[in-house]
This record gives C-alpha cells, structure tokens and sequence, in this order.
C-alpha cells in the first residue's frame, strides 16, 4: 500500500479460490488513517479464506486491521478501536491488569474516580483483537485423526503385560 488511493490489486475475470499468505506492506512515509479502505482483490466469484500477515503494516496505536470478504471482493479497511471503560492498558479485557496499571498510575494519569469505572466494568471484553495479529491454524483431517488413533491402538494393542507371579 503506497496511499490512499495507489496500491496494488488484483482482478480475476472467473472465479477464484484463496488460500496461503497476503502480505500486507506499507510504502515508507504512508501511515493509513482510519476510514481508509482498499479494495485489493476482486473476482467472479471467491471461494476460500486466505492468511493474513500484517507485520509489514504496523498501524498507530487505536487503529485496526479489518478484512471485508464479499462474495465478489476482499478489501483492506483501517478503523479505530472501541474504547472499552476501564480498560486502563487497551488489551481489550477488563481485568487485573487494568487493576495495576490503575494503580500505577493514580494521581497522574488516573484518579480515585477512575478506580469505580474499573470496578463497574471488570470483566467486560470488547472487540479489539488486532488482525494484524491474526493467524489461522488448520485443523486436523479426519483422516489423519483417525490415523492417529490407529496407530495409538496399534502400540497399545502391541504392549505386552506381565502377570504377576
């Protein structure tokens, strides 16, 4: 992504079926702000869900990652991230952690008041996971749990016990 308005994209006339890795890439000196929106793939049709790696595509802190699949269309969007009351270190929990850092900083960057927003509120997430952190693990086949399970009888089934004497 060069600007708002110059980065690549792709367009396939068919359909097209998305798998590996999208690495994601910021030109030096462009920082996305929020509300920008890249549409960078469009296709006949799209079947299938991609990795994405956003580690070339630091964004400021308080903005996000988004990723808009259509059936036609995937687009790259940048929004804020909610602020969550009493979510003093912006992990998206209110927790114990919030706690200490509450804590930490009474008298300067908190007050007492902030302590019964924490309180009020511990234990509320809000929707603020990163995708720039996010990955997807597959899962295993059936076959290959199956497999696995063969061959755990197998090597217990070849285990031979000794009868007391």
């Amino acid at each position: 992504l060069r600007s708002a308005t110059d980065f690549d994209d792709l367009t396939v006339t068919g359909a097209a079926s998305l798998s590996g890795d999208f690495v994601i890439g910021l030109q030096a000196g462009f920082t996305p702000t929020a509300g920008m929106s890249f549409p960078i793939f469009t296709a006949g049709s799209i079947s299938g869900t991609p990795n994405f790696d956003f580690s070339a595509a630091s964004l400021p802190s308080g903005l996000i990652w988004t990723i808009g699949f259509s059936p036609t269309s995937l687009t790259l969007g940048v929004v804020s991230i909610p602020v969550l009351a009493g979510d003093y270190n912006d992990d998206g929990v209110v927790d114990a952690a919030d706690y200490t850092t509450w804590r930490d900083g009474l008298g300067s960057s908190f007050t007492a008041a902030d302590y019964q927003v924490w309180r009020d509120n511990y234990g509320a997430a809000g929707n603020s996971t990163a995708l720039a952190n996010s990955t997807s693990v597959p899962e295993p086949s059936a076959a290959a749990l199956l497999g696995l399970l063969a061959t755990l009888h197998s090597v217990a089934g070849s285990r031979k016990r000794k009868r007391p004497e």
